[in-house]
């Protein structure tokens, strides 16, 4: 999707984190050190059920200096649009971009354990992704994690150009008035923000997707 640009991998779950911190203390690290080196884009395919006061600086540090985070909204939704899940960050925080996930079928539905709530930003694939296996092969995912990196390489893709580097603000507004298309509930809802992120135009959209 952006073959120009250079990724960067930061552990933070596991035994081989910064050297045996807490989860909040690596994503922390993880964040500080992504900003130091450069990255425009952050994608953050975890979360935590508690609002760390240290995660939301770093956060809030990050998105002053013009990076963009988009983070998975969360897995513990009950398929219900209309009751909210309000325990996933650093998703909730506003600095971020929250996405939720979405089955690749006819209508776009959203999937049953995507988190519903007024953070939620927009949507992408994220069921039965096809992705890496430990020890090599493939294997196919599903979660809002799955979605997010569809999302954190299209706004990739968008920088090549230039022009939203370094302006979160801008590429917000970019995916919205551009790239979104409005899936579920009439209009922006909690489940799956502005929409569904694609290159595709309104039309090509739904004559791949029509609903039944």
């Amino acid at each position: 999707m952006a073959p120009q640009a250079e990724l960067y991998d930061y552990r933070v779950f596991g035994k081989r984190t910064f050297g045996g911190m807490t989860t909040s203390q690596a994503i922390v690290e993880a964040i500080q050190q992504a900003v130091k080196d450069g990255c425009h884009v952050i994608n953050m395919s975890l979360s935590v059920s508690y609002p760390h006061p240290s995660i939301h600086s770093a956060v809030k540090a990050a998105a002053k200096k013009g990076v963009v985070m988009v983070c998975a909204a969360g897995n513990s939704g009950d398929g219900d649009s209309t009751t909210n899940e309000m325990n996933t960050y650093p998703a909730r925080f506003k600095e971020t971009i929250s996405c939720a996930a979405v089955e690749k079928v006819n209508g776009m539905p959203v999937a049953k354990f995507s988190e519903s709530n007024p953070e939620v930003d927009f949507a992408g694939i994220g069921v039965d992704v096809q992705s890496f296996k430990p020890g090599g092969g493939f294997q196919k995912m599903s979660g809002t994690s799955m979605a997010t990196p569809h999302l954190a390489g299209f706004i990739a893709a968008l920088m090549t150009e230039g022009s939203l580097k370094n302006n979160p603000e801008k590429v917000r507004k970019e995916l919205a008035s551009k790239f979104a298309i409005d899936i579920g509930d009439k209009g922006r809802d909690n489940s799956t923000g502005v929409g569904f992120v694609t290159f595709l135009s309104r039309t090509e959209f739904h004559q791949f997707f029509q609903k039944q």
